[in-house]
C-alpha cells in the first residue's frame, strides 16, 4: 500500500504546477436547434454507452380546444405524444438527476442563466477543466486530449441534463412513446 501511495504522491505533485486555462470565464450559450420541451412532462430518458448518448423527451403541444380546466397525465408509455432525440457523440461525461424546477437555483449554472426549460452549452467549463486535471494522474496525460469537448445542460422540469461531448444533434421521431422511440434506438446500435 505505501509503494502506492508514494507513486501516487509522484504523479500528483509532477502535475501539480501546470494549468488548462483556469482563468477563462464560464459563461452559457444557447443550444441551436433543441426543439421545445413540454413544460409539465418532458419526460427525459436516455440510452447511453460509453461513448455515446441519446437523450429522448417530449415536445411541447397545444391543444386549440383545452379550456384549461383539465389535466392530462402522460408516461414514458405514453401514445400520440411527439418526442425528439439529442444524440452526443464521443462523450467523456454524462448525468441526469436534481435539482428540479423548484430547486434550479441550488445548481451551480443557474447563477449563469440555466433555468427550467432552457439548453445550455457551457463556455469555459469548471466541470471540463477539472476533469483535464484529474486526468493528469495518468503518465500518458495530455491536456490536448480533452480539445474539441464541449460541455452540455439541458434543465427539465424534474431534472438536470449534462453532458461532455464533441457535439450533439436532433432529431424529431414522431408521435410514439419514449420507450417506444429508445427501444428503437438500442436496436439501431446492435447492427
Amino acid at each position: 500500500m505505501t509503494i502506492w501511495r508514494n507513486l501516487f504522491r509522484k504523479q500528483r505533485s509532477k502535475y501539480a504546477d501546470s494549468t488548462i486555462a483556469e482563468d477563462l470565464t464560464e459563461h452559457l450559450l444557447d443550444m441551436d436547434g433543441i426543439p421545445p420541451m413540454a413544460g409539465g412532462a418532458p419526460i427525459p430518458f436516455v440510452v447511453a454507452n460509453e461513448r455515446n448518448v441519446s437523450l429522448f423527451y417530449c415536445l411541447q403541444t397545444f391543444d386549440p380546444d383545452w379550456d384549461g380546466t383539465t389535466v392530462r397525465l402522460v408516461d414514458a408509455a405514453s401514445e400520440g405524444e411527439p418526442v425528439a432525440v439529442i444524440r452526443f457523440n464521443r462523450v467523456l461525461w454524462h448525468r441526469l438527476g436534481p435539482p428540479n424546477e423548484e430547486a434550479i437555483g441550488a445548481h451551480p449554472l443557474c447563477r449563469l442563466g440555466l433555468y427550467p426549460y432552457t439548453a445550455k452549452e457551457v463556455v469555459g467549463s469548471k466541470v471540463l477543466s477539472r476533469f483535464c486535471r484529474a486526468n493528469r494522474i495518468h503518465q500518458y496525460h495530455s491536456d490536448s486530449m480533452f480539445e474539441g469537448y464541449r460541455h452540455f445542460a439541458i434543465a427539465f422540469h424534474d431534472s438536470v441534463f449534462e453532458a461532455i461531448s464533441y457535439g450533439y444533434s436532433t432529431e424529431l421521431v414522431g408521435e410514439v412513446p419514449v420507450l417506444a422511440a429508445a427501444a428503437a434506438e438500442l436496436k439501431k446500435w446492435e447492427s
